[in-house]
């Protein structure tokens, strides 16, 4: 009777073992150990492109359907040390997974916030690991990916640079981007993350995303999660919006606030608002301005009365050939104010006239550093940047280091939050986003004090510098991924581990005793939907940049176009030979609302 007992606990613990692993669960990337450059420090991702047996590339996150990625060539075009650390697309050596596609993407939807020089780059359909940790539900199959071979960042003056790294699409609205090759059947792209959903091993079709910081003193680690989000990188009220992540919204005011102690700032209040629009008559009247939140780009791509209104309370100097403003290390108002609880404060709107979103980014985020080619030696430069060259407004990775960002794709949700600083609890806490899910809940944490030893509230005399500043003593380590278990929450789990391999073996014998289990014979079943590329309509933008969606400020089109063997105009755009212009695929379209409307 014991044995009997016994034998059905084992059964039924194994029966609940193995439903547990089919639950759907958000699904993190891969984090390099490294830091990017050359205006960073950045965190970024690392995936596997090409098939089996290629190295680890390191990629920004944040495009919208297709990826960016650098070829392994690149690095021949630049003297950086650190070119090769990032890894790259091997065109060269890129194995049968890679489909090469005749088609063009216009070199400037790669970023919004900078020019880039070049010619368009073109697409391939290739294989892509996103390296869950101990899984093997991460493989996504004829991803769509355009090649950076050799396009180049602008500066103001003229100069070109290399950039080191791609950008990883983090989605689309459709699971396909399809390709119409004239002659021949259309080729289909497949967009991350829906394969994951599909396939059950997320909960849906979305991702959270907070970039976090590379800089030393404020030091945290990166989170991404496909189909959810880490609800202790979520503070306050959430931001809700209807559509895709790359839509312009409205920035209605930019403030600097003293959030503790005294005040580094000549001002004698504890916030200078009106920002945004001081020195700007066109921006004065409006009723804010539009902006893209652009993952891919570096800066706080700004107007430059905008930059020189922040800047004029700042020890920085303008750098016209950069676009940027140096800060000066030998003034002692730069170590109170990097150092002091202040931030520079962004105003958005949310769904109702009342409802607004104000996100903090603290001024020890705002101390990034210049590296070759951009500098001989490193240099500590204020991200406010006024040379996009694309006309368009955009809050790139200086500002999401301190924004957390979300979507769901098949719910069309877009969520914005205030991420925490350092000082938070080790470890995640993942939450799965459903389909039809449209909010999301933030965590526990308090902003503020999330960044408690990672700043100096400044006492009054610190503050007029008749007494020094003490270096901030950490009390939390970033949140490195990976820590945050107990000796003894550890020991559990490899108690339980080795139960529930017990309980799956003695469920295997079971079954297979009783014929329940034989030879496969269905596969996992692809339902992908095609994108439709007739009826939609191009955006009129004046602020945009032409033939250049996300440098205009609205996301890529599902690729809609022709072959470049064959030229034929197909809905809304048409390609073009690669022997001739080089037009490529046009990528307007996305949206039926223009800046202006916004405005």
């Amino acid at each position: 009777m014991a044995t009997s007992s016994f034998s059905s606990f084992i059964l039924i613990f194994s029966l609940l073992s193995f439903c547990a692993i089919a639950i759907p669960e958000p699904r993190p990337a891969s984090w390099s150990s490294k830091t990017f450059g050359p205006d960073g420090p950045w965190n970024a991702v690392e995936v596997v492109i090409g098939g089996v047996g290629q190295n680890r590339t390191a990629v920004f996150p944040g495009h919208a359907w297709h990826s960016w990625f650098t070829s392994t060539d690149y690095c021949f075009l630049t003297s950086s040390d650190h070119c090769n650390d990032a890894g790259g697309y091997p065109l060269r050596n890129s194995g049968s997974s890679r489909v090469s596609m005749e088609f063009l993407q216009p070199a400037q939807e790669w970023m919004a916030g900078v020019r880039v020089a070049g010619e368009d780059g073109f697409m391939y359909l290739d294989d892509m690991d996103l390296l869950f940790k101990g899984d093997n539900t991460d493989y996504i199959t004829k991803t769509s990916l355009a090649i950076i071979s050799d396009q180049m960042l602008a500066l103001p003056n003229g100069t070109q640079y290399p950039a080191l790294l791609g950008c990883l699409s983090l989605g689309s609205p459709e699971a396909n981007q399809t390709f119409v090759e004239v002659p021949g059947p259309n080729l289909n792209g497949t967009m991350i993350p829906w394969p994951l959903a599909k396939r059950g091993a997320t909960p849906s079709s979305s991702f959270g995303l907070h970039i976090g910081s590379g800089i030393t003193v404020a030091r945290m680690q990166g989170s991404l999660f496909w189909g959810g989000y880490d609800r202790n990188r979520v503070v306050g009220d959430v931001l809700a919006l209807d559509g895709g992540f790359y839509e312009p919204i409205l920035l209605k005011n930019i403030a600097i606030t003293v959030v503790k102690g005294a005040s580094p700032f000549a001002f004698p209040s504890t916030s200078k608002p009106g920002l945004l629009a001081q020195g700007n008559s066109s921006l004065s009247s409006s009723a804010g301005l539009p902006i893209v939140i652009d993952p891919c780009s570096p800066y706080l791509s700004l107007p430059r009365s905008t930059c020189d209104a922040i800047a004029s309370h700042l020890p920085v100097t303008y750098c016209p050939n950069l676009g940027l403003y140096i800060w000066d290390m030998t003034s002692p108002k730069t170590t109170q104010i990097l150092t002091s609880a202040s931030a520079l404060s962004f105003t958005l709107p949310g769904g109702t006239n009342t409802q607004t979103l104000t996100i903090h980014v603290p001024f020890r985020h705002l101390n990034l550093t210049l590296s070759k080619p951009l500098a001989l030696a490193p240099t500590q430069y204020f991200p406010c940047y006024t040379s996009s060259g694309t006309r368009a407004s955009v809050l790139g990775r200086a500002f999401l280091q301190d924004a957390f960002l979300s979507a769901n794709w098949e719910s069309s949700r877009v969520w914005l939050a205030q991420a925490p600083g350092p000082n938070i609890q080790p470890g995640s806490n993942p939450v799965g986003i459903l389909p039809g899910d449209t909010a999301i809940q933030s965590g526990g944490n308090d902003w503020a004090t999330s960044w408690d030893g990672f700043w100096t509230p400044l006492s009054e005399k610190q503050a007029n510098g008749t007494e020094g500043i003490p270096a901030p003593a950490p009390v939390g380590a970033g949140n490195k991924e990976g820590e945050g278990l107990s000796a003894g929450a550890k020991a559990g789990i490899s108690i339980g581990v080795a139960f529930f391999a017990a309980g799956l073996i003695g469920l295997g014998i079971l079954l297979w005793r009783r014929g329940w289990i034989g030879p496969s014979t269905s596969g996992f079943a692809r339902q992908e939907s095609e994108i439709a590329l007739e009826g939609r309509h191009s955006v009129e933008m004046e602020t945009a940049m032409p033939n250049s969606s996300r440098g205009g400020g609205w996301g890529p089109v599902e690729v809609a176009g022709t072959s470049v063997r064959d030229p034929i105009p197909l809905g809304e755009v048409d390609g073009t030979s690669s022997s001739s212009s080089k037009k490529g695929l046009a990528t307007s379209g996305r949206h039926v609302r223009s800046l202006h409307a916004l405005a």
